[in-house]
């Protein structure tokens, strides 16, 4: 499940934000467990459970983790 994250700060004009979420002291090496992109510039924070879509209704992109 996502967490709840929220953020401030953005430079002036942004199209859009990106996250990658990465663990780099896993087991075997760095492990992705979430990427999402194409977040309106006008969000500033995700609920906790985003739906395990590769696209939202908003347009929101979501990639493949190491999970698959």
């Amino acid at each position: 499940m996502s967490p709840a994250l929220t953020w401030s700060g953005a430079t002036q004009g942004p199209k859009s934000f990106a996250l990658s979420a990465d663990d780099p002291d896993a087991p075997g090496g760095t492990w992705t467990h979430w990427l999402v992109w194409n977040i309106s510039a006008s969000t500033h924070q995700l609920s906790e459970g985003v739906p395990k879509e590769a696209q939202l209704a908003d347009g929101t992109r979501q990639g493949q983790n190491d999970f698959r």
